[in-house]
C-alpha cells in the first residue's frame, strides 16, 4: 500500500479566531478526488485536547468524518501545546495524554493514524527513543483492541532517521517519518539509509522551501518512487506561502511547477486495497 497525499492545516492557523472548517470541507474531497491523494496529515495542539475543548475536538471530529467520506487516511500528529503554537523541542506527558485521548476517541476508526510529533529538534535520538516507546504504549492502550499505525519522527526537525537504524523503536506497526527539506544529495543520508536497512519510511513533509529547491522536489519524487516510499507534500492550504494549488474564481488550480508536478505523481498512485 503506497500512501501519497498532503498536509492541510488551515483550520489550525485560524482556530485562535474561530473554529473554521470551511476550507477543509472543500480541500479534503478535492485531495482525494481530482488529485487522487489517499492521506491527509493534520498537526494538532495538545492542550485543547487534554482540556476536552468541545470546539477544538469537534474540528478534529470533522477531519475524521471528512476523510472517512473521502475514503482516505488521516494522520493526526502532535504539533504544539497551544493552538497554532510554537513547536516544542520534544514531547512531554501532555502530548502523550492528548494522543491517547484521540486514540480512545477514534478507537476503531481504521483510517486514522497517529504521529508522535511533527518535528522534534535540538534533542538526540537516544533521548527520544525511550520516550517514543512510552508514547506508543499509551496510544496502543487507549486504542485497544485495535492497533493503529503510528509514525515516529526523526531528529533535526524530523529530517534525520539515522539514529533508528541501530537503535529502533522497539514496538510493532511503526513507520519512521522524515521531513527532508534538503538538497537531494542529503536524501540517502537522512532517510534512504534507514529504508535500505529495512525500516518502514514515510516522507511526511517536503516542498520548495530553502534549502530545498524545485529541482530537489523532482528528485525526491523520483527517489521515493523507485523505493516505494509514501509521502505527504506541504501543503494543500491555499493561503500557504508556496501552496500546491491556488484558489482562482472558486476553483482549486495547481500551482506551476510545484502543484502540477506533485499532482502528476499523485495521479499515478495505485488504488488502495
Amino acid at each position: 500500500m503506497l500512501l501519497r497525499g498532503a498536509n492541510i492545516m488551515h483550520s489550525e492557523w485560524v482556530a485562535q479566531w474561530g473554529m473554521d472548517m470551511e476550507w477543509e470541507r472543500r480541500a479534503i474531497p478535492a485531495l482525494s478526488g481530482s488529485w487522487n491523494g489517499n492521506i491527509c496529515v493534520r498537526g494538532f495542539a495538545a492542550d485543547p485536547v487534554d482540556a476536552d475543548n468541545p470546539q477544538y475536538l469537534g474540528m478534529l471530529d470533522e477531519y475524521v468524518s471528512l476523510t472517512a467520506r473521502s475514503r482516505i487516511y488521516l494522520m493526526l500528529s502532535f504539533r504544539s501545546y497551544g493552538i497554532n503554537g510554537e513547536q516544542p523541542e520534544m514531547p512531554d506527558d501532555r502530548a502523550a495524554r492528548a494522543l491517547a485521548k484521540l486514540a480512545a476517541r477514534y478507537r476503531g476508526r481504521s483510517h486514522v493514524l497517529y504521529s508522535l510529533q511533527v518535528e522534534p529538534h535540538d534533542v538526540d535520538w537516544a533521548t527520544l527513543r525511550p520516550l517514543f516507546e512510552d508514547m506508543v504504549d499509551a496510544v496502543r492502550t487507549a486504542a485497544a483492541p485495535h492497533v493503529p499505525l503510528i509514525m515516529v519522527p526523526g531528529t533535526d526537525w524530523s529530517r534525520d532517521l539515522t539514529g533508528a537504524i541501530d537503535d529502533p523503536v522497539r514496538r510493532e506497526n511503526i513507520v519512521y517519518n522524515s521531513h527532508p527539506y534538503n538538497p537531494s544529495s542529503d536524501f540517502q543520508r537522512l532517510f534512504g539509509r534507514a529504508h535500505d536497512a529495512g525500516l518502514p519510511v514515510f516522507v511526511g513533509e517536503f516542498g520548495p522551501f530553502d534549502p530545498m529547491t524545485m529541482a530537489d522536489v523532482v528528485d525526491l519524487l523520483s527517489f521515493t518512487r523507485q523505493r516505494g516510499i509514501g509521502w505527504a507534500a506541504w501543503s494543500f492550504d491555499h493561503d500557504d506561502p508556496n501552496p500546491l494549488h491556488k484558489l482562482v474564481h472558486q476553483s482549486l488550480l495547481p500551482t506551476t511547477p510545484y502543484g502540477t508536478t506533485v499532482r502528476s505523481e499523485m495521479l499515478a498512485t495505485p488504488p488502495l486495497p
